[in-house]
């Protein structure tokens, strides 16, 4: 049940230098466009990453 940290379409190029890619801030609903060096995109993607055998919660509502 668990999903990637950035979907590979919000990525829109890569240089071997930098990063470009975008996302949507959801209190404006504005798309917002970030240029990063790799390595400040990989330490940011890899924060995403939960721990060995931790446990998600894959359904919750009338499902629980």
């Amino acid at each position: 049940m668990a999903r990637p940290a950035i979907a590979e379409y919000r990525v829109v190029s890569y240089d071997f230098h930098k990063v470009h890619y975008w996302y949507e801030d959801h209190r404006t609903g504005l798309r917002i466009d970030v240029v990063s060096p790799v390595m400040k995109f990989i330490f940011d993607l890899v924060q995403h990453i939960p721990p060995k055998h931790f446990q998600m919660v894959g359904r919750y509502g009338l499902y629980s």
